[in-house]
This record gives structure tokens, C-alpha cells and sequence, in this order.
């Protein structure tokens, strides 16, 4: 049949046929091969005549003869155009009728085999293209939902109940493109818009080709891919399928190998650069990390290893230091020392050691004030030094908060995917992971270590050293020491502390010194002046004491002793500044005055911080009790009101504070702020039990805890300048000054008389700090956050907004520019926090404002 003889039967359309003779027209065309003119005018003539007037006449075999028509680029592409223009003109109801016959025909187009038909039948690039935008792209899709919505037409084709079950019905189909060996780059155009059609279509796909039967398809298809392209794809394959599917925390080796094993033909040398890892680092996931790094590891030397340089020289820039967030520089670090593990040649690694770069880079990263970007530098020096054979620098095998970058098992350096079949890797993918649930037993024997820990180290800690002494005497072998009493009287520990070291037990002395100290110095507070009369040189010798023979606990046997002499004596604080604010110390040494201050001012608080209690022992000289059988009955009958019996360890004292008021705002402000950003909430300020307080232990607290303590201290703050300049160091030192500041502020509240003072002062010191900070400031941003929300969470909110509302306003402002440029989780959390509050209270004051306006009119 010639193409004039299908434009007669095509004319016989538009004359009014009946149902017998429209079927008979359209079998009679369809049988015969036409030209995309004869296409178009068949299926306007259809839009324009058969349908409007005839179809719900029809029998269905007439209807599927018609729906057949469809099927094509011309007839999708035209029925589209016909909905598009009746969608804004259906106000009648033969339009509205029309609109919903035009839906159900496009609809029922979409059955198995439609995008294999309509790529075989096409004839040039433009289909092709068509095709992509109608199907692919989502044009179909988006129609019907349009006027599903709109007009409350409702498809009977679950494929377009949701945007997943079509990207399902299109996966099939591209599926059976391959099978039916459609062009490979065609399906490719497929295959890219399916990726970005919705958030899971990518995944979709994958997990309909990854597996034996379909996934050399998908490898087939890959080939052809432009380079750009395949980068997405694998970034797609590892992002969004293999991290949910396979690259979870306890995915055995195994599958980790047999992964590498399946993914290895699709790692060319030019593929991965720093931006592809990059995106990898951006997944959070250190599995996908370890997969990546066994990929890359065959790849050809030279390109390895000036990889890994690119990536040191990004670790090591001072600017992205102090924008990524920590948790991407974890991940970053992670990497990095996963790369270099997997280096052939030690001498590459050496020479890594003694390079610029690396140099730079740690050196970079030891300066920073983020204890955790100079905790990922130490890190990763030590593991370099270690794969290049060379002694550790630094020899932390325990840094808090990083144990798994430090442990070998997050790195599983023993991995290579030789000697695997490719059945091999797929019967190993295919296997269920199989977790052991050993978390009782593990449970139980960790807890009967405890105990005997616990057992072993009570025991020793209530033995004297008289014990040890009697100890040896019992064993003929061991040499006895010579006999170092305890200190006796406050004297004895001056002495002992500024004993000769080259004199026989100096070290002995001083360190018998330092441990009794706290407990003899309490004992002896309420007893004589002996304590008042030694403190200033007690404190001046303590502060400068250096530690020669590098105790372990030094530092915190110096600082138990100052905390004691401070609480044992208060108006020693005065002098204690003196030495802060004219003394020649080093950083650590200032810093342990302010920390035993506040510390000191917590304990006449009645806080029982761990750090403090377990120094000393609580004994009363023999005098002052009862007998022993009255002393003890004495005891027993106000047992039940002593509130620190068996009282569980507690937090240190600052993040003790952070959560007590920290915790309600940072959770709500996840969903709040900023139109419901979602923050990752720091472990750290989960929400604890709150420290019981006793009574103050020194009757004129509410009078000392300002005049000796905080104002004193402020007034530093302006004899210096209004700045602490120490040098590089300087932040670090502001940081625990203002840290110091809010801890005497938490124990003020609520009995201090000059409490409003108090906060007025720590206003005067933050408001103008706050111009001069930078983001890498992290110790400063979050003293100031912590204190803000102190004094809001102790001031009453229409007292506060009245008095400090400029200030509040100042604060607001500015947590409103850097919050969000935060590096640090946990800080971002606390601004998180703060904004939440400034604007309850903001909205408070305005209610409060408009009332007092209504009351006058």
C-alpha cells in the first residue's frame, strides 16, 4: 500500500466512519510501513475527530488499535501537546470529558516493550532526543500528575502513582534495551537522565544491574560513557547504592574484596582525580574510603603517588583547615593514611616524610587552636612514620574521640583482590552478612574486669604508703627504701616542694608532697592559721614548679594541691592573679591557675566534681570526733539525708554546664532554625543527669564568690588591655579565661548579692571581643556561646531583654553570619542553641512591648 493510499484511508477518518469500519482503517494502516508525514496526520486526525467524538464508543479492541497509534514519538509528542493546550481550557465539560480520555489513552501507553518499540522505530538523533525528553526526562510524568492533581482525574496505571514506580517501570525498560541490542550510546542518553530523574532513581537502577546476570550491561555501557559521565556513575555507584547496600561497618573482607574484585574494570588511570575523591570524602563513609583506596592501589605508580601529594597539599592549606568541617577532615585523614598504606615502594613513603608538603602540612595542622585538626596532624605523622619503618614522632596510641583512625583495624592493610574469580565475588556478594551476637557475653566479662579493676585499684588507693613499706620489709629480696614521712604540718609540704633535687629522696619528698597535699591542706582549714600563713608561698612555689622527673600526673597533682589551697584559703585568689598577670609561665601553667580556680570556687559551691574529690580524703583530726562506736552510731542516723552516698562519676565540669543548659535548645533547634536545617547534635552535649549541689561550704559564699574571686579577675582583663597576648597561643589562653569566667558565674547563681554586676562584667569583656575573633577561633566562639547561655538561662527573660537587649541584639547578629561556617559539629550545636533562645526572647520583648502599648491606649 503507497503512502497516497494511507492518506485516503487517514482522509475516510475525518468523514464520520462507523466503529466496524475505524478499526478496519486503522488494522489496514498499521500492517503497513508509513513515513513520519503519514505518523503525523494519522495521529492528529485521531486527536482532532476519532477520539473527541467517537472513542468511549468504541470496543476495546478498537481502543487498542488506537492506543497503538500512540506509541511512537509522533504520537506521544502529539497527544502531550493536546493535553498541554486542553489543561488550560477545560472549563466545559466536553473539554474536561475530552482531558480525561486524553489521559487514560497515555496512560495505557505505558506497557512492557514501549521504549524498546520506540527506539527501534526511530530514525535519526532528533528522535532519540525526543524520546529522552518525553520518557526520561519526565515531560510524560509530569503531565499527568499535573492534571491528576488539578482536575481530580485519577489514573488507573500504577506506574504513575509515584515518581518511583516510574522510574521502576523505566529501569525494566532499559534493561530490556540491552537485551534487545539497542545502540549502546542511545541507552547511555537513557541512562543519564534516568540518574537525575528523582533521589533514588540512580539506586533503582543499580540494584536492578548489580548482580551477575545484568551487570555486564551495565559494564558494556559504561565503556561508552563520555569521561565526565563515568565519573557520576561511579560516584552514583559507590554515594548512592553501594554505602547503603553492601559498605556498612561490619561488611566482611570478603565482600569488601569481591566489591573491588566487580568495580576494578571501571577504574581508568585518568578517572579518579582529587575532585572525584573529594566527592568520595564529602560521602562520610571510611568503608567507602577503604574500597576506594584497594581501586586505586593497582593503579600505575606515578599516578598513585602524585595523587596522594595532591591530597597532602590540600590537607595541608591553612584555609580549608579552618572551613571543612572536622568530620570531612576525618574522613580526609582517613584517606590520605589509607592511600599511603597501600604504597609498593617504602622509599616513596620515606621520602613523603622529609617532603615540603608533608612538612608543611603538619606543621600547619600542630598550630591550629582545633584540638582535633591538631589531633588528625599527629595522627597521621605517626602512621606515616610507621609505613616508612621510622620510630613514631609522637607515640599516641590514645586520642580521645579518635580511636579508630589510630587502631590498624579501621585501615585492613592486608587486602588485594588477586587469585578471585569473577563467580567467586558474586557468591560471596550475594551472601547475607551474618552478624554474631556476642554482646552478652562480651558485656559480662567487661563488666567483671570492671569490677576487679575497680577492686584492685580501691584497694590500693585506701593503702598507706606504710603498707608498701611493711610489703617489702616481708620480702628479704627487695632493698628497703629509706623512709620518707608524710608531711605533718603545712611547713613540711613548703619544704618538701623546695627541697634540693640534687639532695637523696627529693623526688620522694616532693612527690609525697604533692599527694597528701590536698588532703592535709583540707584538714588543716579549720584548724590554726598555719593554711593562710603559707598559702601565697605554697601558691607561688606550686605554679613554678616545673616537672623535672616527668611525672605522668604532674599536672594534675599541681593543680589538686592548688585547688586545695584556694578552697582552704580564699583570699590567697588575690595573689594567685598577681602571679597570672605578672609572672613569667608558660601557657600550661596559666591555664592551671584559672582551672584551679574555678574549680577551687566549685567545691565552696558544694559541686563534687570527680577531678577534685578523688585527691584527697576526707579525715577530721582525732580530737573533733566521738568515740568510735558513738562517732559511728552518730553517722548512721543521718545516713538517709546525705545525698552523696554512692554517687556516680560525673562529667568534667564545663561539659557538665554545656549540657545542663545546653541540650533542650540544641535539640529543638535541629528543626527550627533556619527553616528547618537539620544539625548533627554533638555527643557531647546529650543531655545528662543534672550535679546535685549541697549547701555552700564556706558560710560567706554569696559575699567572696565576687569580691575575691570574679571581679578580681576581671580586672586583669582591662590592666592588660582589654586583650591577652601571649603570642601565637593567645586564643587558647582567652578561651579559658572566659571559660574560667562563666564557671564562677554558674556557681554564683543564684546566692551571689552581686550577681547582676557580675554578668554585666562578662558582657563588658565578650561584646567588643567578639569584632576580632576569626572562625578558627573555635575555643573563644565557644566559651562565648556557653556563657550567653548561661546568664539566659539564670537572668529572667523580661529583666534580661531590658537591660542587655543591645548586647543580645550584638550576639544575635553575629551568630547569624558564622554559625553556619562552623567547622566544628559540636560548636555549631551550641550556636545552634543560642540563636534559638535570642529569638524566643526576642519574641517575648516584642509580645511585651505590645501590651505595655495596648495598656496606654
Amino acid at each position: 500500500m503507497d503512502h497516497s493510499i494511507i492518506d485516503d484511508r487517514v482522509f475516510e477518518l475525518k468523514n464520520h466512519p462507523t466503529a466496524q469500519d475505524i478499526e478496519s482503517i486503522l488494522i489496514s494502516i498499521l500492517n503497513k510501513p508509513s513515513d513520519l508525514n503519514t505518523n503525523f496526520s494519522l495521529v492528529t486526525t485521531l486527536l482532532n475527530f476519532t477520539i473527541p467524538e467517537t472513542y468511549n464508543l468504541l470496543p476495546d479492541t478498537t481502543k487498542e488499535l488506537i492506543i497503538c497509534v500512540f506509541k511512537s514519538v509522533t504520537g506521544l509528542g502529539n497527544l502531550i501537546s493536546k493535553i498541554s493546550l486542553l489543561k488550560d481550557n477545560s472549563k466545559g465539560h466536553d473539554s474536561f470529558t475530552l482531558l480525561e480520555t486524553l489521559i487514560l489513552i497515555l496512560t495505557r501507553c505505558f506497557d512492557t516493550g514501549l521504549v524498546s518499540n520506540m527506539a527501534q522505530s526511530t530514525k535519526s538523533p532528533s528522535e532519540i532526543k525526543e524520546i529522552d525528553k518525553l520518557l526520561f526526562k519526565g515531560k510524560c510524568f509530569a503531565i499527568v500528575n499535573e492534571v491528576v492533581s488539578n482536575y481530580d482525574i485519577h489514573s488507573r496505571n500504577q506506574i504513575f502513582t509515584c515518581s518511583d514506580n516510574y522510574v521502576g517501570f523505566l529501569n525494566i525498560e532499559v534493561l530490556a534495551l540491552f537485551k534487545d541490542n539497542i545502540d549502546i550510546k542511545t541507552i547511555n542518553v537513557f541512562i543519564a537522565s534516568l540518574g537525575s530523574f528523582n533521589s533514588s532513581s540512580s539506586a533503582q537502577y543499580l540494584d536492578l544491574m548489580f548482580n551477575e546476570g545484568n551487570w555486564p550491561y551495565a559494564l558494556k555501557a559504561f565503556k561508552y560513557m563520555k569521561r565526565f559521565e563515568k565519573k557520576t556513575f561511579l560516584l552514583r555507584l559507590i554515594r548512592n547504592f553501594l554505602t547503603k547496600k553492601y559498605l556498612t561497618t561490619n561488611i566482611s573482607i570478603e565482600k569488601l574484596l569481591s566489591l573491588a574484585f566487580v568495580l576494578h574494570p571501571m577504574i581508568e588511570n585518568d578517572l579518579v582525580d582529587e575532585n572525584f575523591l573529594n566527592k568520595i570524602i564529602a560521602i562520610g563513609n571510611y568503608e567507602a574510603n577503604l574500597l576506594v583506596s584497594i581501586l586505586l592501589s593497582n593503579s600505575p605508580d606515578d599516578n598513585f603517588y602524585q595523587l596522594i601529594l595532591t591530597l597532602l597539599k590540600t590537607w595541608a592549606d591553612e584555609d580549608l583547615m579552618k572551613s571543612e568541617a572536622i568530620s570531612l577532615q576525618e574522613y580526609r585523614t582517613h584517606l590520605i593514611i589509607l592511600l599511603i598504606s597501600r604504597v609498593k615502594k617504602v622509599s616513596f613513603t620515606q621520602d613523603v616524610l622529609k617532603n615540603p608538603i608533608f612538612l608543611r602540612a603538619i606543621s600547619n595542622r600542630l598550630s591550629s587552636f582545633s584540638n582535633n585538626v591538631k589531633s588528625l596532624g599527629v595522627i597521621l605523622a605517626d602512621k606515616v612514620c610507621e609505613f616508612g619503618g621510622h620510630e613514631k614522632i609522637f607515640q599516641l596510641d590514645n586520642i580521645e574521640g579518635y580511636d579508630f583512625l589510630i587502631s590498624n583495624e579501621a585501615y585492613r592493610y592486608k587486602t588485594s583482590v588477586e587469585n578471585m574469580t569473577i563467580e567467586e565475588a558474586w557468591n560471596y556478594l550475594n551472601e547475607p552478612e551474618v552478624i554474631e551476637n556476642s554482646t552478652d557475653l562480651n558485656s559480662d566479662k567487661s563488666d567483671l574486669v570492671k569490677k576487679v579493676q575497680t577492686i584492685s585499684i580501691s584497694k590500693l588507693d585506701s593503702d598507706d604508703e606504710s603498707d608498701f613499706e611493711s610489703d617489702e620489709e616481708d620480702d628479704p629480696t627487695i632493698s628497703r627504701k629509706p623512709y620518707i614521712a608524710k608531711p605533718l604540718y603545712i611547713k613540711d609540704i613548703l619544704e618538701y616542694l623546695t627541697v634540693d633535687s640534687n639532695l637523696p629522696q627529693a623526688y620522694e619528698k616532693r612527690r609525697s608532697a604533692l599527694i597528701n597535699g590536698p588532703t592535709l591542706l583540707r584538714q588543716k582549714s579549720s584548724f590554726g592559721n598555719e593554711v593562710s600563713f603559707y598559702a601565697e608561698d605554697l601558691v607561688t612555689q606550686l605554679v613554678g614548679l616545673s616537672n623535672n622527673y616527668e611525672d605522668n600526673d604532674f599536672e594534675d597533682l599541681r593543680l589538686n594541691c592548688l585547688i586545695a589551697i584556694i578552697a582552704a584559703n580564699p583570699s590567697c585568689t588575690l595573689h594567685l592573679y598577681r602571679l597570672l598577670l605578672t609572672g613569667d609561665y608558660s601557657l600550661k601553667q596559666r591555664m592551671c591557675i584559672l582551672s584551679a580556680t574555678s574549680l577551687a570556687v566549685r567545691e565552696l559551691r558544694g559541686f563534687k566534681d570527680e577531678v577534685v574529690t578523688r585527691s584527697y580524703n576526707e579525715k577530721q583530726f582525732p580530737s573533733k570526733i566521738l568515740p568510735g562506736s558513738l562517732h559511728s552510731k552518730f553517722l548512721s542516723l543521718g545516713l538517709e539525708d546525705d545525698k552523696y552516698i554512692g554517687e556516680k562519676r560525673i562529667n568534667p565540669a564545663y561539659e557538665s554546664l554545656q549540657g545542663e543548659i545546653m541540650y533542650d535548645a540544641s535539640e529543638e533547634a535541629q528543626n527550627k532554625l533556619s527553616g528547618g536545617k537539620i544539625l548533627r547534635l554533638s555527643s557531647n552535649l546529650k543531655k545528662k543527669p543534672k550535679q546535685e549541689v549541697m549547701s555552700p561550704i564556706v558560710k560567706n559564699f554569696s559575699k567572696i564568690i565576687g569580691s575575691q574571686f570574679y571581679l578580681p579577675l576581671v580586672s586583669i582583663w582591662y590592666e592588660v588591655g582589654g586583650q591577652i597576648d601571649i603570642g601565637h597561643y593567645s586564643p587558647i589562653l582567652t578561651a579559658h579565661y572566659i571559660k574560667t569566667l562563666a564557671l564562677l558565674l554558674h556557681a554564683a547563681y543564684p546566692t551571689a548579692i552581686n550577681l547582676n554586676d557580675m554578668i554585666k562584667e562578662f558582657f563588658l569583656i565578650v561584646t567588643p571581643l567578639i569584632q576580632k575573633i576569626s572562625l578558627d577561633e573555635l575555643q573563644i566562639i565557644e566559651s562565648i556561646v556557653t556563657g550567653i547561655l548561661l546568664i539566659c538561662d539564670i537572668l529572667d527573660d523580661q529583666y534580661l531583654m531590658l537591660y542587655y537587649h543591645n548586647e543580645i541584639d550584638i550576639f544575635h547578629r553575629w551568630l547569624s553570619l558564622i554559625w553556619e561556617d562552623l567547622i566544628d559539629d559540636r560548636i555549631k550545636s551550641l550556636c545552634a542553641g543560642l540563636l534559638l533562645r535570642v529569638n524566643e526572647l526576642n519574641e517575648k520583648f516584642e509580645r511585651i512591648l505590645l501590651d505595655q502599648m495596648n495598656s496606654i491606649y
